[in-house]
């Protein structure tokens, strides 16, 4: 996913690992924030032992969408 609009992530409990097309990751846990990639391809992860919880904020323009997902081929499948 991709986003159009500044995001910011609280997490409030466990740990959220984020993976890049790149191959590059980085992990967070309970107590940390950060600011959304906007511009990388990503997706976040639970890589904890249990449940993870987190409080999402984007800001934007009413209607625009807060998530991009990438585009598929016509010959997969759509999750």
């Amino acid at each position: 996913m991709t986003h159009p609009v500044p995001g910011y992530l609280y997490i409030l409990q466990g740990e959220l690992t984020v993976e890049f097309a790149d191959g590059k990751h980085l992990v967070f846990k309970t107590g940390q924030a950060f600011m959304q990639a906007r511009t990388k391809w990503h997706r976040g992860i639970n890589t904890g032992s249990g449940e993870m919880r987190f409080l999402a904020v984007f800001f934007g323009e009413k209607g625009t969408p807060i998530i991009l997902n990438p585009p598929h081929a016509q010959s997969e499948p759509k999750p």
